[in-house]
């Protein structure tokens, strides 16, 4: 099988033919001197829109000539065209690179209405000098736009004519036109492979390979790579190699690569790389069989475990439909690679000292946590390249003066990240901190998480976010999310407090001071401790107030006219302030306890005896002897006993710890609950010795201690208990506890 190229411009095949007919070189000349047989034109199967001419020469012609072909009712391409030739069993002077096929360029007719002919230069000046010999076959491969609409055998015309109307020989033969024109789909299938085959993020150097590419040089192909799961690098790949036919060659004029983010269609993708193997039309280039890119990188950010790499072989213009969504004509081969997406860097709520993520923080307290970063790339993030960042959310009501988070890195030398909160839509956010992220390494810090003594209670879920900034838009790689709860102080004690300033603790409650045996100018009224337990205040019916252990004094009505004697008081979360309230619901507020208003100019029904405040200091509720109740702030009603008929008045109340209900306590030791306080037992039914005088919850709203005038304690739900003064021979009552 001989070979020759052929290589002429557009303008000299126009030159050469525009005198032609509708029957191609047959009009206007004497008739050919001998003709041409078996003309056949068949579909390729594995090229749709393709179709293959054959026919047999029985004359020697040289240069120049010219190959008319015309097929009633099909388009050809209207572009110029690059046509390989095989001549069997072989043709003279076959030029290199290859002995087997040589190129003719050509147009179509311009005079053919609806392009239904298309004429070749079979030979340029330049490039061959030899003949076809009589006896030879020459095969082609050309492509219609459109096929004949006409269906069944279509005539098929060829004319080889050495100058325009000089026809050497001509011939007739057929198309066989199926009833469904639909091409079918390649049978040929493409090679792909990756090296290495783990791809990682963002995996600085791998390659992807293709071989088995078909091209019959009338299209533009596009391969398309995308790995399901990853995003794909917009920019900085390299055409590695390409082989031509069976050559492989460093230099790849014809093969360019492009990236298209976002490209839809595709599963699991969002971006698409299209390498572009040319047309041979301009080339002079034997067939792109095979190519291999550089890929600078792949963000795996969703972690795909090991899967394939697919590879789609399509049309120009087509390549970006998946297997399967696109039609046959524009999918011409597909093939799939093995690979392993390696995973980006991770965070985890972990670390070597503190190996697991505390259940609870203590109002008023902190808690520790560990954070690991792990690169297994084999890359290294320039400085401020990557950050960590850490939301709070959950937990309604939380505020940024309520948290505080600080970490310190493990080793020698240490780092600290020091994060604040800023309040959003769905919780806080914290500043980003700059973190380090070497190849390959694993970096780990101790953190502290601190929450406020007036931080609301409940879960409160803590999530780290692992972000690579040297994108556009910066790229998160990971996050970690875990939970805790915000608790109060467990209560593993009380202290009782007398009329005369005496006090009794029991459990782990300390002793800090006391006002017995000092003259008062009137008689204690109530006590509440500050939120650690390391000190307490009094408050006496005239409004003095007496401050012990860290109890900080803030002011008092000791001294001050008073329309009312002082009957209770209530602190503040942070223990930097406290509320007094009298008997006419009047209320005084000191340090940064906010006023929300009071009863004091309201016509009571019964007096106020008690008081209670919402933990986050927004917000407290009064009692009345009848259990009336009165709310301020964001203190919540949820019902009293005001409209009922009590055995004994009421002497108290407590707030549940989140403050969506209380409890009131009667002198007779008589229970009432609201809201989601709940009911655990009273001392309504039994014989007193003394009356009640207060009451006091458990940290988790599970129980609760009632007290008596006369230090005798009443343990009910999860309350313990650690002791009273009911033996005791007191010099005053009890008037309550804390």
């Amino acid at each position: 099988m001989g070979l020759r190229r052929i290589t002429v411009g557009v303008a000299a095949v126009l030159a050469g033919v525009g005198g032609l007919a509708a029957v191609p070189a047959v009009a206007g000349a004497a008739g050919p001197t001998t003709s041409l047989t078996g003309v056949t034109m068949t579909a390729v199967a594995t090229h749709p829109g393709t179709y293959q001419l054959s026919f047999t020469v029985h004359q020697t012609f040289g240069t120049p000539a010219l190959l008319a072909v015309a097929v009633p009712g099909a388009t050809f391409p209207t572009d110029p065209t690059t046509i390989d030739i095989t001549c069997t069993p072989s043709c003279a002077k076959a030029p290199s690179p290859s002995a087997s096929v040589w190129r003719s360029t050509g147009t179509v007719q311009p005079t053919q209405s609806g392009a239904s002919s298309i004429v070749l230069n079979l030979f340029a000046s330049t490039a061959f000098t030899g003949s076809f010999a009589p006896g030879e076959t020459l095969s082609m491969n050309l492509h219609l736009t459109t096929p004949p609409a006409a269906k069944g055998d279509v005539p098929v015309s060829v004319a080889v004519e050495s100058a325009p109307g000089a026809v050497v020989a001509a011939g007739s033969g057929h198309l066989t036109v199926a009833a469904t024109t639909t091409p079918t789909l390649a049978t040929a299938t493409v090679a792909p492979t990756v090296t290495p085959d783990v791809v990682g993020y963002p995996a600085a150097g791998w390659k992807v390979s293709v071989s088995g590419l078909h091209q019959d040089g009338t299209r533009t192909d596009l391969v398309t790579v995308y790995a399901p799961g990853a995003t794909f690098p917009t920019s900085g790949y390299a055409v590695a190699t390409c082989v031509y036919g069976t050559t492989t060659e460093q230099a790849c004029p014809t093969v360019t690569v492009s990236v298209t983010p976002g490209t839809t269609g595709l599963p699991g993708t969002a971006a698409v790389l299209k390498v572009t193997t040319g047309n041979l039309a301009t080339s002079g280039r034997d067939p792109v069989t095979g190519f291999t890119v550089a890929v600078p990188g792949v963000a795996n950010a969703t972690g795909a475990a090991a899967g394939s790499l697919p590879v789609v072989v399509g049309s120009s213009g087509t390549a970006t439909a998946a297997p399967g969504t696109a039609t046959l004509d524009q999918l011409r081969a597909t093939g799939t690679a093995t690979v392993t997406l390696g995973g980006p860097p991770t965070v985890a709520l972990t670390s070597t000292t503190i190996p697991n993520f505390p259940a609870n923080v203590v109002v008023g307290q902190s808690a520790t946590f560990g954070v690991t970063l792990a690169n297994t790339t084999d890359f290294t993030w320039p400085d401020n390249g990557a950050t960590v960042a850490f939301a709070l959310t959950g937990l309604p009501g939380l505020t940024p003066g309520q948290v505080g988070l600080v970490c310190t890195t493990e080793g020698t030398p240490s780092a600290k990240w020091t994060f604040s909160f800023t309040a959003g839509a769905s919780g806080l956010t914290s500043n980003p901190v700059t973190v380090p992220l070497t190849s390959k390494a694993t970096l780990r810090a101790d953190c502290t998480l601190s929450a406020a003594a007036n931080a609301p209670l409940g879960a409160l879920t803590v999530t780290a976010t692992l972000t690579d900034t040297t994108t556009t838009p910066a790229l998160v790689l990971s996050t970690a999310t875990s939970q805790l709860a915000v608790t109060p102080v467990p209560t593993t004690g009380y202290t009782l407090g007398a009329s005369d300033g005496g006090i009794f603790t029991y459990g782990t409650a300390q002793f800090f001071g006391s006002m017995g045996g000092k003259p008062l100018n009137q008689p204690v009224v109530g006590m509440t401790t500050t939120p650690d337990g390391k000190g307490y205040w009094l408050v006496a019916s005239d409004g003095g107030i007496f401050s012990f252990g860290d109890a900080k004094f803030f002011g008092s009505m000791g001294g001050k006219p008073l329309n009312k004697p002082i009957v209770g008081m209530a602190a503040t979360a942070d223990g930097n302030g406290y509320w007094l309230v009298a008997s006419d619901g009047g209320i005084f507020s000191f340090g940064d306890a906010a006023f929300h208003g009071s009863a004091g100019s309201l016509t009571l029904r019964a007096p106020i005896v008690g008081m209670t405040a919402n933990r986050d200091g927004n917000g407290y509720w009064l009692v009345a002897s009848d259990g009336g109740i009165f709310t301020y702030g964001n203190a919540t009603f949820f019902g009293s006993t005001g409209s009922l008929r009590l055995k004994a008045p009421m002497v108290g109340m407590a707030a549940t710890p989140d403050g969506n209900g209380y409890w009131l306590v009667a002198a007779d030791g008589g229970i009432f609950t609201f809201g989601d306080a709940t009911f655990s037992g009273s001392a309504g039914a039994l014989t007193l010795n003394k009356p009640v005088v207060g009451m006091l919850a458990t940290s988790d709203g599970g129980g609760y201690w009632l007290v008596a005038s006369d230090g005798g304690v009443f343990t009910y739900g999860d309350a313990q208990f650690y002791g009273s003064a009911g033996a005791l021979p007191l010099v005053k009552p009890v008037v309550g506890m804390a």
